[in-house]
């Protein structure tokens, strides 16, 4: 009896470079989950905002920033929280810039006033955002960084973020700012660009600007003073003892030891960070990974069996010269072993290169930040041990198997067939049923629990989920069956068919292997669909996004703006809305509460909207366009059709207090036009009832300049507003809404779902396919001796890949479609929104490649083999 592992491992290590091909594909199998989950691992841990990346924004390397107040004293626990407002007690006002704060400090501090940061008004028409920072001081370290040129000194020079700077044309061609590089702002002169820099507090591509402490930016009579103070080493107790000595002097001081243990101070943190280790990185890493790992086991534990059968002999000589089963086992395991821990190291260190190299991109990818590029040694262990678990458990039930055969049948290279494996299994077909009922009934329950008004209980949904669980054990249990039961129904086919579904029966197992795989990845497309189709859904029943190739740009005063949008994205209509503000005094009340201040139709959000006949002309359809100027101009009230403006009773509104103004409103003669925008109308976005300004005046009865609110324009165009666009406009200081990245980004992650589908089917029936043809080489010899050519063996694999295709499509739809209909409910909206696309698209591209994949894979040119009886 072998006791000892170095003798199998040795074996393994031979036998895997006896076979180098299968060895690497293996590899990759195993490694790429793992890619993922180092990716999705490490994005997780550092993009978490933890309490030392919140006291690094607040006070970058300092001990504490202080803030000086106009009042003589404040409430030592709201100083804390940096409030200077709350005084706590009585106190006296007082010139907040004539407040020394370095005589208050303990001997041996230091305080370095530094403004707030601000926005600076652009020429066009945009804000850029100012940090004050001394870039060559370390007390700065942790936000803006240097990248090219020099650190602003100068009042009127700046430093700029890298992708502003490249927009603007600013830079050399070694990245460094041009010579006489100037950034016009409104407000005075422009300024001398001096540097680059990256990493200002995560401007991303907005124009982030960071000038020196005296510069010309920088307020001239600071309301609040704000101050980076740097101590000496003072114990808690001293801490609190300073902090509350300077609340009591007016000025607010937060310590970093609070906003990191602010348990300790007794106090309100600066968000909720909880001080127990963050482990949501290594789960999030662990599910990735455990996502990946039943596809990866049953392929290559479909691999191991192959394997298995091909060194059967050599396994019987083992056993021949005294090793037991267990020594068996151990040598197919030592396989899985050796290929997990290689696995392990390339999966990992890919996943890490991809992760440092390709940070921008997994910001944009997942819309978050990384505020640290750290490789998470602990996390990445965890990762490398799944990935040799994943390696080890494909091999187990293969090493299981081989170790059951006798010396002789192993010597003899057959693998008996025992009483009873051809039948069904009851208990399969009962776990399929139960499953389903359950799915089916969590789903009944979910909609009543999820619907409008109801009270939600989480117990359906976890119903549903674990009927969704015994649905899949069901069909990975009765897969082998069905093989068999759908390769009898090839009788009918031709050659390539009925040889193709038949040797897949007569190999059940290994086939039951790429079937189940395909069953889940058809599964899990058709869940995907649901789930955007329930987005879908749920956007439309808020509000529906707002009309296409469009940008909403918010402020009274947007001509600029608008100048440069069509520089950046090309010719946009304006659509300009404001909403109207009476007087208080006008304004009535029901029921002891102020009504609102706008004037109001029943079913119009935002109240009576004033626009003008250019921008009306663009909202309403072409048709009623004509008629809709009409009635503006000649003082009437243009309703939206479909948007809930219904027939008024004047009478019934005067009942509920509304004022004279609000009831002449109620008297204007209404058009009801069709909108001109291909959306479900938003009425919250620009409204939907609209008035000219000389109308509103009337109406009011006093003039309205100045009193306008929800100021809006729509600049509608005619192509989508890319996240490029919104980006590029981020440079000059635009912020405008647009729903097209975000539509866009929907779509291209329906057709990725349906992309990966056919790659991951593609490379299950490959695998397969290629397993079948290695085992049966012997068959396709025979069969070209006979005279079958190249294109009928190529055939062979591609009627043996839409077997596999048609079985694993079948108990996919059957597994992900009830399970779709049941978890959907959980949007409370009635009806399903089937996702044709997802299904259908799956169903077909699982098909088309499966075929194209088998076609491929088979060798057409045969190696000399001599058939043994």
């Amino acid at each position: 009896m072998i006791g000892h592992w170095r003798p199998v491992l040795r074996m393994a290590r031979r036998d895997l470079r006896r076979h180098p091909v299968r060895a690497l594909l293996t590899c990759l199998l195993v490694a790429l989950p793992m890619v993922a989950a180092t990716v999705a691992a490490l994005a997780s841990a550092n993009s978490e905002y933890t309490r030392d990346v919140e006291a690094t924004e607040q006070m970058r390397q300092a001990d504490g920033v202080a803030v000086v107040s106009s009042w003589s004293r404040l409430d030592r626990r709201e100083a804390l929280w940096l409030n200077t407002s709350s005084t706590g007690g009585p106190a006296q006002r007082r010139d907040a810039g004539s407040v020394e704060v370095g005589p208050l400090l303990p001997l041996g501090s230091t305080a370095t006033a530094v403004p707030q940061q601000r926005d600076v008004p652009l020429p066009t028409g945009g804000m850029g955002l100012v940090e004050f920072a001394d870039l060559d001081d370390p007390l700065f370290a942790g936000g803006a960084e240097l990248t090219g040129g020099r650190a602003p000194s100068a009042p009127d020079e700046v430093a700029v973020t890298e992708a502003a700077a490249d927009e603007l044309g600013l830079l050399t061609s070694d990245g460094d700012p041009a010579d006489e590089a100037l950034l016009a702002v409104a407000d005075g002169p422009p300024l001398e660009v001096v540097g680059v820099v990256s990493g200002a507090d995560s401007y991303g591509p907005a124009l982030g600007l960071v000038a020196p402490l005296d510069s010309r930016l920088a307020p001239s009579d600071p309301q609040r003073p704000r101050y980076l103070v740097e101590l000496p080493s003072l114990p808690r107790s001293e801490l609190k003892e300073l902090q509350g000595s300077l609340a009591a002097a007016g000025i607010a001081f937060s310590p970093r030891d609070y906003v990191l243990h602010p348990a300790a101070w007794e106090g309100r943190g600066g968000f909720d960070v909880t001080e127990a280790p963050d482990l949501t990185h290594l789960v999030v890493g662990a599910l990735v990974m455990l996502v990946g790992m039943l596809e990866v086991v049953l392929l290559v534990g479909a691999a191991f069996a192959i394997a298995a059968r091909r060194q059967v002999r050599d396994l019987g000589l083992l056993a021949a010269n005294g090793g037991a089963r267990s020594d068996l086992r151990r040598a197919l395991l030592a396989q899985g072993l050796v290929l997990g821990g290689v696995s392990s190291v390339v999966g990992v260190g890919l996943g890490v290169v991809a992760f440092l190299e390709g940070v921008p991109l997994w910001e944009r990818l997942l819309d978050r930040t990384m505020y640290r590029t750290e490789v998470d040694v602990p996390t990445l262990a965890v990762v490398a041990l799944l990935g040799v678990v994943t390696a080890v458990v494909a091999a187990l039930l293969p090493a299981w198997s081989t170790a059951r055969l006798s010396p002789v049948a192993a010597l003899s290279g057959r693998f008996p067939v025992k009483p009873g494996e051809a039948r069904a299994h009851r208990g399969a077909f009962v776990l399929l049923g139960g499953g389903l009922v359950l799915t089916l009934a969590g789903g009944w329950f979910t909609a009543r629990a999820f619907a409008p008004r109801a009270e939600e209980n989480p117990l359906p949904p976890f119903v549903a989920g674990l009927g969704l669980v015994l649905m899949v054990v069901g069909a990975i249990w009765a897969t082998p069956y069905v093989v068999r039961v759908v390769a009898g129904a090839g009788k009918g086919l031709p050659l390539a068919g009925r040889y193709a579904f038949r040797d897949a029966g007569r190999h059940r197992f290994r086939s039951a292997a790429a079937v189940m795989a395909l069953t889940i990845t058809v599964a899990g497309a058709v869940l995907s669909g649901f789930a955007f189709s329930s987005a879908a859904a749920i956007q439309e029943q808020q509000g529906g996004y707002q009309p296409p190739n469009s940008l909403v740009l918010y402020g009274d005063d947007t001509a600029a703006a608008t100048a440069t949008v069509e520089e950046v994205y090309g010719p946009v209509e304006p659509v300009r809305t404001r909403g109207i503000q009476l007087p208080r005094a006008d304004t009535p009340k029901a029921r002891g509460v102020a009504a609102d201040r706008s004037l109001v139709v029943p079913g119009a959000p935002q109240g009576v909207r004033i626009t003008d006949p250019g921008s009306l002309a663009v909202l309403v359809a072409a048709a009623d366009r004509e008629a809709a100027v009409t009635a503006l101009e000649d003082g009437g009230l243009v309703v939206l059709a479909g948007t809930g403006v219904p027939d008024r009773d004047v009478a019934e509104l005067k009942a509920r207090g509304r004022t004279t103004a609000q009831l002449a409103v109620d008297r204007l003669p209404q058009t009801t036009v069709s909108s001109g925008l291909a959306v479900d109308s938003d009425a919250d976005l620009l409204g939907n009832a609209f008035v000219s300004e000389a109308t509103a005046e009337r109406v009011a009865g006093q003039a309205l300049s100045g009193r306008g609110d929800f100021a809006q324009t729509l600049l509608v165009g005619g192509e989508p507003f890319t996240q490029d666009v919104l980006d590029r406009l981020e440079v000059y200081g635009i912020f405008g809404q647009s729903d097209d990245p975000q539509q866009l980004r929907a779509e291209q992650a329906q057709y990725l779902g349906l992309v990966v589908a056919g790659l991951l089917s593609a490379l299950v029936v490959g695998i397969a396919v290629a397993m079948a043809s290695a085992e049966s080489r012997d068959d396709v010899a025979t069969l070209a001796a006979v005279g079958a050519g190249p294109w009928r063996r190529r055939s062979l694999g591609a009627m043996h890949g839409l077997f596999l295709g048609i079985v694993g499509c079948v108990l996919g739809l059957a597994v992900g479609v009830p399970s779709g209909l049941a978890f959907t409910q959980v949007d409370g909206l009635p009806g399903v929104d089937v996702p044709w696309l997802s299904s259908l698209g799956t169903v077909a591209s699982v098909l088309v490649l499966g075929l194209v994949a088998g076609w491929l894979v088979t060798p057409s040119r045969l190696r000399l083999t001599r058939r043994t009886a």
